[in-house]
């Protein structure tokens, strides 16, 4: 007796379920023959990204300070740094506190060794025996390339649009980033870090004229007053 009404109701959801189907396809099918029409008859665009400044607009309109500084990303975030190095919670606050004062927007910079080395990287990293000899392998150089055109491109892109640069803060006494000193094998010596040279062998090749200063953990009034310095002389 429930034989019939059971297979009644299976053969009207394979019915139903086919019709949907065939109807489904019809309008996709359809769809499709319209989507094609149309794009026969409409010429093809392509966005594009610009890799050099294209539109030039009036920024004194507003609130804005039209002053920007790039630092070391550590600067912000002392949670990059490597193991045992941390010298703050966070943050460097004199330095950031100043530049707030001075009403100067802070660019960021990518932090090379985090990005070429990780997070777990130390000192030794084997079979190197630096950090420093690890940044000048040409694997780490080139995952480092994609930092250096960004920097580039904003620096370009800012003055062009009548902003100010008022200069570049890196960190002194890291391998990478350092300015007036640096991490050799032996210790802590005058010189660059492998990241500010590759910076400012950039900066030449461009013809960009930035300048470069690094940020002591325990001296950052020194920087403080150079970037006031630099402003004084922007004006």
């Amino acid at each position: 007796m429930n034989k019939y009404p059971l297979n009644r109701r299976i053969f009207l959801w394979t019915s139903l379920g086919t019709a949907l189907g065939m109807s489904s396809r019809q309008a996709k099918a359809s769809s499709d023959r319209e989507n094609s029409s149309a794009r026969q008859m409409k010429p093809q665009t392509r966005t594009r990204l610009v890799d050099q400044p294209q539109v030039k607009r009036d920024f004194r309109k507003d609130g804005r300070s039209r002053k920007v500084v790039f630092v070391a990303h550590c600067v912000l975030n002392q949670n990059a740094r490597h193991v045992d190095c941390a010298d703050f919670p966070a943050l460097m606050k004199p330095l950031l506190a100043a530049l707030e004062a001075q009403e100067i927007g802070i660019i960021q910079m990518p932090c090379p060794e985090l990005m070429a080395l990780g997070l777990g990287r130390d000192r030794d990293v084997p079979p190197l025996d630096t950090i420093r000899e690890a940044l000048e392998l040409p694997e780490a150089s080139s995952r480092l390339q994609p930092s250096l055109d960004q920097i580039v491109y904003l620096v370009k892109e800012y003055r062009w649009q009548g902003f100010e640069v008022v200069g570049v803060l890196g960190k002194n006494g890291s391998p990478s980033c350092g300015v007036e000193t640096t991490s050799l094998k032996t210790g802590l010596a005058p010189g660059e870090g492998v990241f500010i040279r590759l910076l400012r062998n950039r900066f030449v090749k461009e013809g960009i004229k930035v300048g470069i200063r690094g940020v002591d953990d325990h001296r950052q009034q020194e920087a403080i007053d150079w970037v006031s310095r630099q402003i004084a002389h922007l004006k």
